[in-house]
């Protein structure tokens, strides 16, 4: 099992994920 790998690749994950709610919502505006 890898624990130190999982919260740097969870928070990248979250980071993209908010990046990329934030583009739809302007294209959708």
């Amino acid at each position: 099992m890898i624990i130190s790998v999982s919260p740097g690749l969870k928070q990248i994950r979250n980071v993209c994920f908010e990046l990329r709610a934030v583009k739809e919502q302007r294209q959708g505006s």
